[in-house]
């Protein structure tokens, strides 16, 4: 597969990775934290 867009490595990663790995990493690259300010995003704090 010839991965020309973001989307792509998402498609190469599901084939690839077993899926509780697929969906723990997939389901935490796109959570944020919003902390006080306008727009200001905290690194999580776990």
């Amino acid at each position: 597969m010839l991965i020309s867009a973001p989307t792509d490595f998402r498609k190469a990663a599901r084939r690839k990775l077993p899926p509780f790995l697929f969906h723990y990493i997939d389901g935490g690259a796109m959570r944020k934290r919003r902390c006080g300010g306008i727009g200001a995003i905290c690194p999580m704090s776990h």
